[in-house]
């Protein structure tokens, strides 16, 4: 979150009126003196308020709290809007916050959101997503998630340092699941090594079956893709 008020600096910033005249009863403020009634920078924080990621949205508004108090900047005001855990609700979060003059926009959470929020802001201000999806990354888009080819490419370098040579994949065959194979694909091949097992499931597939065909190849390391359930059975 920290970083997000680095990178909101870049944001266009509203003109601030030249000193002129004073008005009759109104004492202009000396220069340098902090000027309470001085217009701040909006920035819409979308995030799930709602839904499926309520709680963790939730955390995330305690984050960004916490973050412009330690930050300091009175210069910047977040605008919280709930995605209700939906592209939709996204895109609606982010019309509401551009009506309310957010200048840039912190959020949303996951790929789907991402990609509406950018088409309903269409260029009209800068979207800093926390997406690990580098796809949605464009001209007025950027993500600060950790992407899947940083995460692959991390994790077999850690492992190749303990000497694993023979690595495999269990994911969900979804686009992040794809984007860890062909980033493990890269990672093997950059490094002269076999080209891993990669096994991406169905919804509803067989995790443990799909487990045990990986471990009968024998592979020194293998990367889940899911948490929770998927990763207790696998």
């Amino acid at each position: 979150m920290l970083a997000v008020l680095a990178l909101i600096g870049c944001a266009p910033q509203p003109q601030q009126p030249a000193f002129g005249r004073p008005q009759a009863g109104i004492t202009p403020p000396m220069p340098g003196a902090a000027d309470p009634a001085a217009p701040r920078t909006r920035v819409g924080l979308l995030l799930p308020l709602t839904g499926a990621q309520a709680p963790l949205g939730q955390a995330m508004q305690n984050a960004a709290t916490l973050a412009l108090f330690e930050g300091g900047d009175r210069g910047v005001e977040f605008l919280p809007r709930d995605t209700r855990s939906s592209a939709a609700g996204a895109a609606d979060a982010a019309r509401a916050a551009l009506a309310e003059g957010a200048r840039a926009i912190a959020g949303p959470l996951t790929l789907g959101e991402t990609a509406a929020v950018t088409q309903a802001v269409r260029g009209q201000a800068p979207v800093f997503a926390f997406t690990s999806d580098e796809a949605q990354t464009g001209p007025a888009t950027w993500v600060l998630g950790v992407t899947p080819t940083q995460q692959a490419r991390r994790v077999m370098q850690a492992a190749m340092a303990q000497g694993a040579r023979r690595f495999a994949l269990l994911a969900p065959d979804d686009a992040f699941g794809q984007r860890l194979g062909a980033a493990m694909a890269a990672a093997a091949a950059a490094a002269g090594l076999p080209a891993p097992a990669i096994q991406l499931l169905p919804p509803r597939g067989d995790v443990a079956g799909a487990a045990t065909a990986l471990a009968a190849q024998l592979p020194d390391a293998v990367l889940l893709g899911g948490g929770g359930a998927f990763a207790r059975q696998a």
